[in-house]
C-alpha cells in the first residue's frame, strides 16, 4: 500500500513537472502580440510586423520596447502595455518602457494602478522626465476628483510650466484669484503671448471684479498663442504615430510639398491612397483636398474631375469642394461658372486664396468693382491673420489697403478702431466704431467697445 501511495505521487509530480515545463515552453511559442491585418492600414501592418519580426530575432528589451511605441503610436495600448512589460522584464532598469508601462494603465483607464507605477519612478528619475511623471499623477488626481493631492503635487513641480498653469488653474476655480494673480503676473512678465495663461489671468480679475484689466487680458487672448504644451498624452502619441505606418508617409511628403512640383505631388499622394484601405477614413478625405488641389496646380483637368467627383461620392460639401469645383469651370475656359463657384466657397470659409482667384477672374471679366472688392476682402482677412498673429504693423497696412477698396466693410472699420484703441489712440478709436455702426448698426462688440470709450470706468 504504502509502495502504492508513493508510485502515485511520483507519478503526479512527473505531470506537474511536465505541465509546467509545456506551459513555460508554450507561453515563450507566443511571442508579440500585433492586431489582425484588418484592424490597421495596410501600411502600418507591415511596420508593426517588422517590429513583431525584430522582436523575435533579437528579443532584447530595447526591441520589445519598439514594439510597444509602435503599437501605442496605433492605438493598441492593451497590446503596447503588454510589450512594454516584457521590455521592463528583460531589462528592470528600462525606466523608458516602465514609464510606458503606467502611461497605457492611463490610457486605458486604469488610474490608480497608473499612479502607483509612477510613483515608483519618481525616486528614480530625474530632470524633465521626473517633472512629467508627477505632472502626470497630478493630472491623474484631478481625473479621480482629489484636488487637494493634485494641488499638492503641482506646487512642488512648480518649476515646470505645464504644472504652474494648472497649479493657478486650481487656485482660481477654487475661489482665491487673490492668491493666483501675483504668480500669474509673474509668469507673464516672461511670456506675455501665452494663450492658456493670458486666459485664467482673464478669469481672475473677473472673479476680483477688475473689468478693466480683464478687458486687457481679452484684448491679449486674440492676439495670444498656444505657446504651452498641456496635452502631453496627445504629443507623445502624435510622436509615435508618426514615425510609423501610413503616418511617416504623410508626415514626411508634408516636409517637402512646397518644394514639389505638382505632378510629383500627384504621384505621391495617388501612392499614399493605395495604401489606404478604408474609403471613410479622414486621411481619405485630406488626400483627395490635396490631389485635387495640386491637380488644379499643374492645370490637370483630369485628375481634377477625379478627385471632385470621388470627394461628391462621399457626400461632402464645404467650402474647398466648392473651390475645386471653380478651378474645374476655369480649367475649361468657363469663368462665369468658375466665379459662382468661388462665390459659394467663401460664403462658407474666407480664404485670402479664393478672394484671390475672384479678384484675377473679375479682372479678366472687366469687372474692376467686384475686382477690388475681392482684394478687399484678401487684404481684410490676411489682416486679421496678422491681427491675431500680433503682427500690428502687417494688420494695420493691410486693413488699411482693405479700407481703401471698399470703405462700406464693418469688420475692417472695426479691427483699425480696435489698433486704434490698442495703441492708445482713442479719439480715431471712437471715430471708427462710429463708421462701423453707421455700416451695420447691429455690430454688438462695436458697440460695447463705443460706449466704455463714452463712459470709462
Amino acid at each position: 500500500m504504502v509502495f502504492a501511495c508513493r508510485l502515485l505521487l511520483i507519478i503526479i509530480a512527473a505531470e506537474l513537472v511536465a505541465g509546467v515545463y509545456a506551459f513555460t515552453s508554450r507561453s515563450q511559442l507566443i511571442g508579440p502580440q500585433i492586431p489582425e491585418q484588418d484592424q490597421t492600414d495596410p501600411i502600418s501592418w507591415n511596420d508593426l510586423n517588422e517590429l513583431s519580426s525584430q522582436v523575435q530575432r533579437f528579443n532584447g528589451s530595447p526591441e520589445w520596447q519598439s514594439l510597444a511605441e509602435g503599437l501605442i503610436g496605433k492605438g493598441f495600448y492593451i497590446q503596447g502595455e503588454l510589450a512594454f512589460r516584457e521590455a521592463v522584464r528583460r531589462d528592470p532598469d528600462n525606466l523608458i518602457a516602465a514609464q510606458g508601462v503606467a502611461f497605457c494603465l492611463d490610457r486605458t483607464g486604469r488610474i490608480s494602478e497608473s499612479n502607483k507605477l509612477y510613483q515608483q519612478l519618481v525616486s528614480k528619475t530625474a530632470g524633465e522626465t521626473r517633472q512629467l511623471i508627477l505632472y502626470a499623477i497630478a493630472r491623474n488626481h484631478l481625473r479621480m476628483e482629489e484636488p487637494e493631492a493634485a494641488e499638492k503635487l503641482l506646487y512642488e513641480n512648480y518649476d515646470f510650466i505645464p504644472a504652474k498653469l494648472m497649479f493657478n488653474k486650481l487656485l482660481v476655480k477654487s475661489g482665491r484669484a487673490q492668491q493666483a494673480l501675483p504668480l500669474i503676473d509673474e509668469f507673464l512678465r516672461m511670456l506675455p503671448q501665452s494663450l492658456l495663461f493670458q486666459q485664467i489671468k482673464r478669469e481672475a480679475l473677473l472673479q476680483t471684479a477688475n473689468p478693466e484689466l480683464a478687458l486687457q487680458a481679452g484684448d491679449m487672448i486674440e492676439r495670444a498663442e498656444l505657446l504651452i504644451p498641456v496635452n502631453f498624452n496627445t504629443d507623445f502619441l502624435t510622436e509615435k504615430n508618426q514615425q510609423y505606418g501610413f503616418n511617416r508617409h504623410w508626415y514626411e511628403y508634408q516636409t517637402i510639398a512646397d518644394q514639389l512640383p505638382p505632378n510629383q505631388k500627384l504621384n505621391i499622394l495617388q501612392e499614399l491612397q493605395q495604401g489606404l484601405t478604408d474609403d471613410l477614413s479622414s486621411f481619405s478625405v485630406v488626400l483627395l483636398k490635396e490631389s485635387a488641389r495640386a491637380a488644379a496646380q499643374g492645370e490637370n483637368l483630369q485628375e481634377l474631375k477625379k478627385a471632385v467627383s470621388q470627394l461628391e461620392k462621399m457626400k461632402l460639401e464645404d467650402a474647398d469642394l466648392w473651390e475645386f469645383r471653380g478651378d474645374m469651370f476655369k480649367l475649361t475656359g468657363d469663368v462665369p461658372q468658375a466665379i459662382e463657384c468661388w462665390k459659394m466657397s467663401v460664403s462658407m470659409t474666407r480664404e485670402t486664396r479664393v478672394f484671390n482667384k475672384l479678384a484675377n477672374s473679375y479682372e479678366e471679366t472687366m469687372q474692376p468693382v467686384k475686382r477690388d472688392e475681392a482684394l478687399g476682402e484678401a487684404a481684410l482677412y490676411a489682416g486679421l491673420t496678422a491681427f491675431r498673429n500680433n503682427d500690428m504693423k502687417s494688420a494695420r497696412e493691410l486693413l488699411e489697403k482693405s479700407l481703401q477698396l471698399n470703405s462700406e466693410n464693418a469688420k475692417c472699420l472695426y479691427y483699425l478702431a480696435e489698433l486704434n484703441r490698442l495703441g492708445k489712440l482713442f479719439n480715431e478709436a471712437r471715430l471708427k466704431y462710429e463708421r462701423c455702426l453707421l455700416v451695420n448698426p447691429r455690430h454688438g462688440r462695436a458697440m460695447t467697445q463705443l460706449q466704455k470709450l463714452k463712459n470709462p470706468s
